[in-house]
């Protein structure tokens, strides 16, 4: 996975709306509303949630994750916090 703060995550950009990420990568398994009033897409490997303004957060399952052109595919990357 490469992470732009802010940007993007997997070539994904925070500005996409919820039906550009379905043509982008699908129908989710499962959607719904969270405690915090986000909208859930929620897909085998990750969820996108989005408020009223778009993307604010994605949680996905992955083996490394580059920050501004360092690789990390420790462990630890892959193990909450």
């Amino acid at each position: 996975m490469n992470l732009i703060p802010l940007s993007t995550i997997s070539d994904i950009r925070f500005d996409i709306s919820q039906d550009e990420l379905e043509s982008a990568i699908g129908k989710p398994v499962r959607q719904g509303r969270n405690r915090r009033g986000e909208e859930e897409l929620i897909y085998t490997k990750g969820i996108y949630r989005f408020d009223e303004f778009g993307l604010v957060e994605v949680t996905l399952d992955v083996e490394a994750i580059t920050i501004a052109g360092e690789t990390d595919s420790s462990s630890k990357c892959a193990d909450p916090v």
